[in-house]
């Protein structure tokens, strides 16, 4: 069945034949609809139209994908915010319908966002639903809680991609960079202008009907606490961002270093070819005068090795070029971020 009621302490599976109409005298109620688990929009639309919702939140309601926004009206409010999406690191949408004698949502999914939003509400010492006013902005900032745990793991995730960039630039860690990037993004896409929205109703919610001081004062602080969200958002896509740049400057260490690898390399056997060439010349004297067993061994093995071996020694004795021949592990990170290297090396 895809239609409960929740009256602040006990959650009731419903049917569209079992459900009252709500009154401005039925006490507060939060019936909510999980499109996916109703029998399609059709009795999705039958429940809403039967609760007496204003039509045009029925017609929002149904649709998805839809921005995050407040909108108040003569019966008090609706609007769209979210939830954690189940088992996956997505966002699921909640539409919603506030007045002083109902709180109506209707979803696609989040199943355990929800119920531990309702759980959350059962536990407060004193019972929600007699205050309809905080209701609102109660059951809204406990959504938005769910919205922060969330943002705490993906910072996590960052936290460990960070420490993973100073050893090492792989495939991996960039495949981990674009999910995050994502994912990140999509929060913030979302919530900078649902902050807009909020703030707008926070700073005159009197004119709501039902509307007391004390649930403006909910709404106040839900409008906070969504600027909140969005400010540790924001930092975490900053953190992305820097991912990014120290992932290409890893990078460009690493190709750096393979450059200077192969300039040694040149380095050491430039002499033997510089040799190579001199002997190869093909003059007479070199054809008739170096024809015993001592000159193959001296001129041809013993002055090549001699060669190389010297080239070598004055190339490792140096600190700086015997750092580009054996790089220790993530050493072009950490002298790029030395400022005591010495620039003389």
């Amino acid at each position: 069945m895809g239609i409960t009621t929740f009256d602040g302490a006990t959650s009731r599976s419903t049917s569209l034949d079992a459900l009252n109409p709500v009154t401005s005298g039925s006490p507060f109620t939060w019936i909510d609809i999980d499109v996916n688990r109703a029998k399609g929009n059709d009795e999705a639309r039958s429940a809403l139209t039967h609760l007496g919702v204003p039509a045009e939140f029925v017609d929002e309601a149904l649709k998805p994908d839809r921005a995050g926004q407040i909108t108040p009206n003569t019966s008090g409010m609706t609007g769209v915010t979210w939830v954690v999406a189940d088992g996956a690191s997505g966002l699921e949408e909640v539409h919603f319908s506030w007045t002083p004698s109902s709180f109506i949502t209707v979803r696609w999914g989040g199943d355990t966002a929800i119920k531990e939003v309702r759980r959350r509400v059962a536990e407060r010492p004193t019972n929600l639903f007699a205050h309809p006013a905080s209701a609102l902005g109660v059951i809204l900032q406990f959504m938005n809680a769910g919205l922060d745990t969330r943002v705490i793991a993906l910072g996590h995730r960052v936290a460990g991609l960070e420490d993973a960039l100073l050893e090492q630039q792989t495939p991996a860690l960039l495949r981990q960079i674009r999910v995050l990037r994502s994912e990140v993004g999509e929060l913030l896409t979302r919530l900078v202008g649902y902050y807009g929205a909020t703030s707008e109703i926070a700073i005159d919610s009197s004119g709501l009907p039902g509307m007391d001081a004390a649930g403006a004062a909910h709404l106040v602080m839900y409008s906070r606490h969504v600027n909140d969200t969005l400010r540790m958002v924001d930092a975490l896509d900053g953190r992305v961002r820097d991912s990014v740049v120290d992932y290409q400057t890893g990078i460009s260490g690493q190709q750096s270093a393979r450059i200077n690898q192969l300039t040694i390399v040149s380095m050491v056997f430039l002499p033997i070819s510089f040799l190579t060439g001199y002997f190869g010349q093909n003059f007479q004297v070199e054809i008739t005068g170096m024809t015993s067993p001592l000159s193959f061994w001296l001129l041809g093995v013993a002055l090549p090795i001699g060669v190389a071996a010297t080239a070598v020694w004055f190339l490792i004795g140096r600190p700086t070029l015997r750092r580009i021949v054996r790089p220790s592990p993530g050493s072009s990170r950490k002298e790029m971020d030395d400022p005591t290297r010495r620039a003389d090396e």
